[in-house]
């Protein structure tokens, strides 16, 4: 960074961009001038290095010294790095002079002002009996003034003035140094601020983009001030489509727009954390289960100025729970029917109509999962002497799948299923193979894996004896009554 270089104050105030009238200013104004332009600086976007070393050179320029000084903690708080700059005449050097300073408040000018937290002034340093500073006095310093810089309440880095004579400082040159100080701490401050807002601003950003949960910022009135990446990919709206614009009449179905604003109303007026679940109607018109918990964002007063909402999609787990219901009400309605009629044929049709909620002929190819359609392998035709009873083409399904029996009054539980080997499937019907004839006339079978399991009711219609790996086992033909 390039450093300025000034004979006085009257050169400083110039090239801060104070109008240079030396008839009309007196010293007293053009200090003053000098300290209007310094606090515009401050509040001007500059850099804390730039602010740092303008004060410093109006303060060299203002107690006429061969050198401004900056000086700022390190980050680990181990030592001071103290910067000297020629501020011109017949001292001017190339390069500034730099220097670790070990915080000892015995041993620097610097260490001293900071420990003490007020300007210090020494007319000659080899005369100094307070501390030593071997630093200022190996390059030929004597006069010196350290201005201590206070950021937030802490230490943060001094400013300064140092002369190659003796130099007292006069009361009113320290209460101008003083001020100065305090202008620029005041600028370090907002800087530092800013600094941190956009650290802070950047960051949430950032980790709004990762969460898979609707994240919205309201104002206090319900209207929209930012959304995630994930409730714009969940919604269909971009941030720009739903800003300024209120909540409910964007996101909720008119029945849910009064419970939202009953939510908000509690949570602003409360500053509290209120819960409701409802539609969230997207911009395609689909509409998705949405668990919200709203949080009110007070400031420091206690005025409430945002409205925080995460939203967590329970679409998928609440068509679960419904399918589970739906489940065990059918469930509840054929253990009846059983109880009832036992399994004749016309209460067995009675039976398929209920689980599939509609008359049922025979299962679609559609209805059966996905592997089972694939062309594994070709089953050998049936003998020219004995006659195929099947109504349907059957595939090759050489898997283990679980069954589980249907007996007695209710539906079986996970517990009950068991794993056996197919040997064919079709849209009617299937085979399997088990150890021994079945004591069972109904089960349940499931198809498929995971998410992807479908239940089907099958019936018992014929047991052969097979052999099958090297075992005596039996070959179980099953139809299709119906999906659960």
């Amino acid at each position: 960074m390039s450093t300025m270089a000034v004979d006085n104050i009257e050169e400083l105030s110039a090239a801060l961009g104070v109008p240079a009238d030396e008839e009309s200013q007196n010293p007293c104004a053009r200090q003053e001038t000098a300290l209007l332009s310094l606090g515009r600086r401050c509040n001007a976007p500059h850099s804390r290095a730039e602010l740092m070393q303008a004060a410093a050179d109006l303060l060299a320029g203002r107690l006429g010294a061969d050198f401004s000084g900056v000086g700022e903690i390190s980050p680990d708080q181990s030592e001071l790095r103290l910067r000297l700059t020629a501020v011109g005449g017949d001292n001017a050097v190339d390069e500034p002079l730099l220097y670790g300073d070990p915080l000892d408040p015995e041993k620097s000018l610097s260490s001293y002002a900071l420990r003490e937290a007020a300007p210090v002034a020494s007319e000659d340093l080899f005369q100094e009996k307070r501390f030593t500073d071997s630093f200022l006095r190996d390059h030929g310093l004597r006069g010196a003034l350290a201005v201590p810089l206070l950021v937030d309440g802490e230490p943060y880095g001094l400013v300064g003035a140092y002369s190659a004579q003796p130099r007292p400082i006069a009361p009113g040159e320290l209460q101008f140094a003083e001020t100065v100080a305090l202008m620029l701490s005041a600028g370090l401050a907002q800087s530092r601020a800013e600094e941190r807002f956009r650290r802070e601003e950047k960051f949430s950003r950032a980790v709004l983009g990762l969460i898979d949960a609707l994240i919205l910022v309201l104002n206090p009135q319900g209207h929209v001030e930012q959304i995630n990446s994930f409730a714009m990919q969940v919604s269909g709206f971009t941030c720009g489509e739903v800003q300024g614009k209120p909540l409910g009449s964007v996101f909720f179905q008119p029945r849910d727009e009064q419970q939202f604003r009953e939510c908000l109303r509690r949570c602003v007026r409360e500053n509290s954390t209120e819960k409701m679940e409802n539609e969230l109607l997207a911009k395609n018109g689909q509409c998705r289960r949405v668990r919200w918990s709203l949080q009110a964002l007070a400031n420091d007063e206690g005025s409430i100025y945002a409205v925080l909402m995460l939203g967590v999609d329970c679409t998928a787990e609440r068509e679960k729970a419904n399918q589970t219901e739906r489940l065990r009400l059918v469930a509840e309605e054929a253990a009846r029917i059983v109880r009832k009629n036992g399994l004749p044929e016309e209460s067995t049709m009675r039976l398929r109509g209920l689980l599939a909620k509609a008359p049922l002929a025979d299962l679609s190819d559609d209805a059966l999962p996905d592997d089972a359609t694939e062309p594994l392998r070709e089953t050998p035709a049936p003998s020219p002497n004995r006659i195929d009873q099947r109504r349907h083409p059957r595939r090759s399904y050489r898997y283990c799948q679980k069954i589980a029996p249907l007996t007695g009054n209710a539906p079986p539980s996970p517990e009950q299923f068991f794993e056996v080997v197919c040997e064919d499937i079709s849209a009617g019907g299937f085979s399997f193979y088990f150890e021994r004839e079945p004591d069972f006339q109904q089960l349940v079978v499931a198809l498929g894996q995971d998410s992807d399991t479908s239940y089907f009711i099958g019936q018992v219609v014929r047991n052969v004896p097979k052999k099958f790996q090297g075992r005596d086992m039996y070959l179980i033909g099953c139809r299709f009554n119906g999906r659960l």
